[in-house]
C-alpha cells in the first residue's frame, strides 16, 4: 500500500493512498478528442528532491497508472521548483506551464487541495470547463474544497485521529517508551463537482 506519511517524533503516522489513485484514473477528458478518449492524468507535485509527503503521493500516482496499464508520461509530471509551498499560486503556475506546452491530458491530480484550486483557476482562465473538459482532484479535505466552484473532489485526511495518535506517541517519547511505529489510516474519498467519468466524445 502506498501511503501518505506525516513524520512525527518517535514514529511515522500514515494515511492510505490507494483510494485516490484508483479514483483519479477514471476521470477527465480533453476538448477536441473523438471516440474513446485515452486516459492521460497529469500531476502537480512537490520538488524532485522531496523525500516526504510529495514523494509518496507521486509514487502512488505512478503505481496506480501502471496497475491500470496507463503509461507514465514524464511531461505530465509537474514539479515545484525550489519551494515546498503547496499554495494556490504554485498550483496556478504549474498548471499554466503545462498548458503552455500543449500536452494532452484528461485529468489533473494535485497533491494538495490548495494546488488543485490554483490549477482550476488556471484552467478557467484558459477557457477550459471543469469537469466537462478536464477533471481535477486534490488531497487533504480542506474547507476550501467544499466552497470553491466547482467543489473539489478530494481525499479527506482523518485529522482528529491523526492528532490523537500523534499526541499519544509524543507522550510515549516523553516517557521514553516510544518505538519506531507505522500506523495506517484510511482517508475518506469525497467525490464532488470537479470530476466526471470518462465519456465517449463525438464531434
Amino acid at each position: 500500500t502506498k501511503c501518505i506519511a506525516i513524520k512525527y517524533i518517535g514514529g511515522i503516522i500514515m494515511i492510505s493512498k490507494e483510494k485516490k489513485t484508483e479514483l483519479i484514473e477514471k476521470y477527465g477528458r480533453q476538448p477536441g478528442d473523438t471516440g474513446s478518449p485515452e486516459v492521460q492524468i497529469a500531476i502537480l507535485t512537490a520538488t524532485k528532491y522531496d523525500n516526504s509527503v510529495g514523494k509518496l503521493r507521486l509514487m502512488g500516482y505512478e503505481k496506480a497508472l501502471k496497475q491500470h496499464g496507463i503509461a507514465v508520461n514524464p511531461k505530465l509530471i509537474r514539479y515545484m521548483e525550489d519551494s515546498e509551498d503547496y499554495s494556490m499560486e504554485n498550483g496556478y503556475r504549474l498548471m499554466s506551464e503545462l498548458l503552455d506546452e500543449n500536452e494532452s491530458f484528461t485529468g489533473v491530480f494535485a497533491i494538495s487541495d490548495s494546488l488543485a484550486v490554483g490549477a482550476c483557476r488556471a484552467l478557467h482562465d484558459r477557457g477550459f470547463r471543469i469537469p466537462e473538459d478536464v477533471s481535477v482532484a486534490g488531497f487533504d479535505g480542506m474547507d476550501i474544497a467544499t466552497y470553491y466552484t466547482p467543489s473539489l473532489t478530494t481525499i479527506k485526511q482523518p485529522i482528529e485521529k491523526i492528532a490523537k495518535e500523534a499526541t499519544r506517541m509524543l507522550f510515549q517519547v516523553i516517557r521514553k517508551k516510544a518505538k519506531h511505529t507505522h500506523i495506517y489510516f484510511d482517508g475518506e474519498l469525497i467525490v464532488r463537482e470537479s470530476t466526471s467519468k470518462l465519456k465517449t466524445i463525438t464531434k
